[in-house]
């Protein structure tokens, strides 16, 4: 049997990253692709990087903020994007990202290939 190529909203898988406010949600139907896409929500922690664990192998990475502020990473240099920003990367240059300010961060990242 086929498997759909579309995700319902109220179908996609949700991963609660451990230790931190973010939510993570599959756009993809699996993860048996070449390319994971996630819309991802969080918000400030305690000032706390939202994420700062190396990936498991190489990747590249898309982020296009939807909503709110976030601050990222990359080989030590520190950038902030907007609503409506994007940043493109290889996944070896992150040190981490965090929500800045009180409103909920809200972005989609397409990344390849899959870590998850």
């Amino acid at each position: 049997e086929l498997e759909s190529p579309i995700v319902r909203k109220d179908k996609r898988v949700r991963i609660q990253v451990k230790g931190t406010p973010a939510t993570l949600e599959l756009l993809v139907p699996n993860l048996k692709q070449k390319m994971e896409i996630m819309l991802c929500r969080t918000r400030s922690h305690e000032g706390h990087l939202n994420y700062n664990t190396p990936l498991p192998h190489p990747t590249e990475e898309c982020i296009f903020v939807l909503q709110g502020k976030m601050e990222i990473e990359l080989a030590k240099e520190i950038h902030i994007l907007n609503e409506g920003d994007s940043i493109y990367f290889k996944g070896v240059l992150l040190d981490g990202f965090r929500a800045i300010g009180d409103e909920e961060l809200v972005f989609i990242s397409a990344i390849t290939p899959p870590t998850f």
